[in-house]
């Protein structure tokens, strides 16, 4: 579980940047003393445990997002999702929950970052994690890691990347996300690479033969040879690994999975990792 907590407190997501020149409406001074005082008595009250005044502050801001208020003022009462996340009882974030929902689903990208910033802080605490996430959740999670907006997509994948286990793993493979895992590979940013390779690992632990055909059949194998060559160790052990098990498990396709580690063998590693397989000779 340290390791797991770990894993979640290191990634860093991307900044989000609240910009108040494209406001359709001014924010009124009303709308500006409304959000500090939810802001306040939300923190207040999670730290008291005052959970009648959290979920009136959940109220207030479901409210705010269909209102006709400053964007700038649904935007930041929507932020203050985060903050009951990260302290809010379970019974606040069980009634939380179809909020967040709405938030990853609205067409406003900057809404749809903050529901993900507030689903990311939820799961760095294990005892939330069965109430925030479903089949349904990790649905969208792998729809919006598609998404046009590079923060979106990238803050979603990250989510995905942490939850990547059991049930969670089986949603997310029936819902595609082997298909995208080459773009994470090719990412220039390392943190998605790492996410991606990750990801690959777990499947090739613990999915189906069916599972790492399809890694295959997405062409993941190339894009993991090319990653051979990185100056990270762990990451290169467990490209190293994945590589492997592929191999081993790939039944039918074995000797397509020779063909392509063959035509991306440049790498000196690679070709070293060749010669010690009997199979690809």
């Amino acid at each position: 579980m340290l390791s797991f907590m770990h894993y979640l407190f290191s990634a860093k997501l991307p900044q989000i940047t609240i910009d108040t020149q494209e406001n359709l409406k001014i924010q009124t001074p009303e709308e500006k003393y409304m959000i500090k005082s939810l802001a306040k008595n939300a923190e207040d009250n999670c730290f008291n445990g005052n959970v009648d005044a959290q979920l009136a502050a959940i109220s207030s801001i479901r409210d705010m997002l269909y209102s006709k208020a400053a964007v700038v003022t649904i935007y930041k009462a929507v932020s203050i999702c985060t903050s009951l996340c990260q302290n809010g009882s379970p019974k606040v974030i069980q009634t939380m929950n179809s909020l967040l929902k709405k938030l990853i689903q609205n067409s406003d990208p900057v809404i749809i970052l903050l529901g993900l910033n507030a689903f990311f802080h939820a799961i760095k605490r294990p005892e939330l994690i069965s109430i925030v996430v479903d089949r349904y959740i990790v649905k969208h999670f792998v729809q919006l890691s598609k998404h046009s907006d590079k923060d979106v997509k990238m803050t979603a994948f990250i989510i995905l990347a942490k939850i990547f286990e059991r049930d969670f793993m089986k949603a997310a493979i029936n819902f595609g996300i082997i298909k995208i895992l080459p773009s994470f590979l090719a990412s220039e940013e390392t943190q998605l690479k790492k996410e991606a390779v990750n990801i690959i690992y777990k499947i090739v632990s613990n999915g189906s033969k069916d599972d790492i055909q399809a890694l295959i059949r997405a062409n993941t194998i190339s894009n993991l040879c090319s990653i051979l060559d990185c100056n990270n160790e762990n990451l290169f052990g467990i490209v190293l690994s994945s590589l492997n098990g592929i191999l081993q498990k790939s039944g039918k396709m074995s000797s397509d999975v020779s063909k392509i580690l063959r035509e991306s063998g440049s790498s000196e590693i690679l070709k070293e990792f060749m010669e010690n397989n009997h199979s690809l000779s």
